[in-house]
């Protein structure tokens, strides 16, 4: 090769390599600063969005699920899909089912040209329509979601881990408002109708007193007493009525209140303020706090509108950011209510969990609740643990009368505690049950003619008992004579007589030696000579699993009868 040659190739391979070296750099630029660019979207993603302002990001609205499956993408799809989400704005046709089935044209273009054989510069083509392929099916998503406001895949990803976007558009919202104003609307309900209730029993006691009014005339003494009974029954109305309104008054302004309060979320654009996130935030911390328990934190919570840090699982630091009161936001008053009756049933009190019952009965009735029930029902044990026999049977007559025959077959179960003294001791009882689990088999609850005379549990008085009891583990069946309850071994082979009945030797030889080598069938009264009887023998049926099919090893010997 000439001088001038060699020298050009190493002049084309030095350029080559520089190039190759630049387009090398600045690809690891270009990374670096997407990586860059994607860590200050990610710490900025405690920071609350309002309406004024607006983040920008190079990044397409990411999928936690497309951030898994390929972390690299969004270095070439962030930018280009970013640029494209926002001239759909535009060009409306382009929609996610648009861009779909050109997805799929594509896919069928390529798959051709892949196919090609003739050309290399076609199979390139290909592979490169496929890539296309790829970013248009990411595509469709990232479209549909950036149009779509009212599911929660619309999440930027600087708000992975903060706020939800339009979140006052989410279907999460109005589940979250549900529990706020269901409450006091069912309590502003249910004082209504007692108060309804107590006006029309008053009512009707003094309307009977009006119809006296024509009878005044006749006798003065009447007259002053029907007028005085009158005067105390309107003054009784007066007080009741007053008192009923303010309880009414108080709910319908807790209602008022929340009511306020959400609307105050709703009222300042697509994002709510800080101070009434922060308010939501201590409502539900609120709420969880009474759920698991901690009712004084709740309750001081509540009452300044401090805030909670969580410095470890078993110590609670409260400061204050701002100072407003959440009480009537909260159902704090329910918690206390239900925390009185918990404290009460611990110390074996029913009295104000009856209470309760009573002023929920209609409630308790539609939900087809037994927690009445249950309460008389521990009202009966505790009279009859305090050996107060007489006024328990009384309680069950009032209490527990019942045509529910799930709850009277409980009802039958605790009237058997009035047999038993209050001093009884259980452990007998306990080994008789565990005696007779230990001897029970399938066997003692045949016909009457088949249970074994010796067994315990074959006799009448313990069978019922042993009802409900398990059988007996037993890993290896025992044959027993049913004669003389021995049992069938090597030592006492079985004899099947021509009925098939089986019995032990030793007792058929005893049997043929007292009655000149003739048996007396003990169940049949069928008498044969000792030399018709055969010998069987007893072995194991082995079971195997043949293609899906389950097939028995076939056996020569035959099926006794015992």
């Amino acid at each position: 090769m000439p001088k001038e040659a060699k020298n050009q190739v190493l002049v084309n391979i030095y350029m080559n390599t520089n190039l190759f070296n630049a387009i090398l750099m600045t690809i690891g630029i270009y990374i670096i600063w997407m990586d860059f660019a994607l860590f200050v979207d990610l710490s900025r993603s405690h920071h609350l969005i309002n309406t004024t302002t607006s983040h920008y990001s190079v990044f397409r609205p990411l999928t936690i699920k497309i951030l898994i499956q390929g972390p690299t993408n969004h270095y070439i799809d962030g930018p280009l899909s970013h640029a494209t989400l926002y001239f759909t704005n535009i060009a409306a046709y382009l929609s996610g089912d648009g861009i779909s089935v050109s997805s799929v044209f594509v896919a069928g273009l390529a798959s051709k040209c892949i196919s090609n054989i003739g050309s290399l510069k076609i199979r390139h083509l290909g592979v490169l329509l496929y890539k296309v392929r790829d970013y248009l099916d990411a595509l469709d998503g990232d479209v549909a979601r950036y149009h779509c406001k009212e599911t929660r895949a619309c999440i930027n990803i600087q708000h992975l881990y903060g706020e939800f976007q339009n979140t006052s558009r989410l279907p999460s919202r109005p589940l979250a408002k549900h529990p706020t104003l269901k409450v006091p609307y069912e309590i502003l309900n249910k004082r209504f109708r007692a108060t309804q209730k107590v006006l029309d029993r008053e009512v009707c006691q003094i309307t009977p007193s009006l119809g006296l009014e024509v009878d005044l005339s006749t006798n003065v003494s009447t007259a002053m007493e029907t007028l005085t009974f009158l005067e105390e029954k309107l003054k009784s109305l007066q007080a009741k009525s007053s008192e009923a309104s303010e309880d009414e008054l108080s709910a319908a302004q807790n209602c008022l209140k929340r009511v306020e309060h959400l609307t105050e979320g709703c009222s300042t654009g697509d994002i709510p303020s800080d101070s009434w996130k922060k308010v939501r935030l201590d409502r539900m911390l609120v709420e969880y706090f009474l759920r698991s328990g901690f009712y004084q934190t709740a309750i001081k919570l509540a009452d300044s509108g401090n805030h909670i840090l969580l410095t470890n699982m078993t110590s609670i630091i409260i400061f204050n950011i701002y100072n407003r009161d959440i009480t009537d936001l909260t159902n704090i008053h329910l918690f206390l209510v239900a925390k009185e009756v918990e404290d009460d049933l611990a110390l074996k009190d029913v009295t104000k969990c009856l209470a309760w019952c009573h002023d929920n009965k209609s409630k308790l009735r539609k939900m087809k609740s037994t927690l009445e029930f249950d309460m008389r029902l521990q009202e009966f044990i505790e009279l009859i643990k305090k050996n107060k026999k007489m006024d328990a049977i009384r309680h069950a007559r009032k209490h527990l009368a019942t045509e529910d025959q799930e709850q009277l077959s409980t009802v039958q179960r605790a009237m058997a505690l009035l047999v038993f003294p209050t001093d009884t001791i259980i452990s007998p009882y306990l080994a008789l049950q565990v005696g007779l689990s230990a001897l029970k088999t399938p066997m003692c609850y045949r016909s009457v003619k088949e249970r074994n005379t010796e067994c315990p549990v074959c006799e009448p008085c313990l069978n019922n008992l042993a009802k409900n009891l398990p059988n007996a583990h037993c890993s290896h069946s025992r044959l027993i004579c049913h004669i003389t309850g021995t049992p069938l071994n090597e030592h006492n082979p079985p004899l099947m007589l021509p009925n098939g009945y089986v019995y032990g030797e030793q007792a058929l030889v005893k049997m043929a030696d007292e009655n000149d080598g003739q048996v007396i069938c003990p169940r049949t009264k069928e008498i044969y000579p000792f030399r018709d009887c055969e010998k069987v023998y007893v072995i194991v049926i082995h079971a195997k699993l043949r293609n899906g099919t389950l097939n028995f090893v076939p056996s020569k010997t035959k099926m006794i009868k015992n």
